[in-house]
């Protein structure tokens, strides 16, 4: 499964490097590189949603946490990244055999993931609340131990 992470890594990098290429040949309108672009862009978001998915199903979950708070991503909503971020990797590298409807049922996909994300959102600040709030000993958060030491 290492292996398998580190190859998704890789995949990630090198598309995002190739796009970042593609855009400055044709942001200074030397090169027409429309086709290749929207590969290396839909193999970036294809190798994100694949990792996402990862964390979806990993046996200890995601180890992310919701920005500017300490919550943690649940599985749902990693899930629903993931899925959605596939969609619109698969709409991107379809790009030029894909007929119109199956690029908006990609849109579509896309779409109901973000709102499915953003019910996981809720759902891991419900959790999060009622372990807050649960009866038992309380553990101090890593980085307010570190201040206080």
């Amino acid at each position: 499964m290492k292996t398998f992470h580190t190859m998704l890594v890789a995949a990630l990098f090198v598309s995002m490097a190739v796009f970042l290429v593609c855009w400055l040949l044709v942001f200074t309108r030397l090169v027409e590189l429309e086709a290749l672009s929207v590969l290396s862009a839909g193999m970036a978001l294809l190798s994100v949603g694949l990792l996402c998915l990862g964390e979806a199903f990993s046996r200890s979950g995601s180890h992310a946490k919701w920005r500017g708070s300490d919550v943690k991503v649940g599985r749902l909503s990693s899930f629903a990244f993931g899925v959605g971020f596939c969609a619109m990797g698969t709409v991107f590298l379809g790009y030029g055999w894909l007929p119109g409807e199956y690029r908006l049922w990609g849109a579509a996909v896309f779409l109901a993931c973000w709102a499915l994300a953003l019910l996981g959102q809720f759902l891991d600040g419900r959790a999060y609340e009622r372990q807050a709030w649960a009866p038992g000993p309380k553990t101090e958060a890593p980085d307010q131990a570190r201040r206080l030491s």
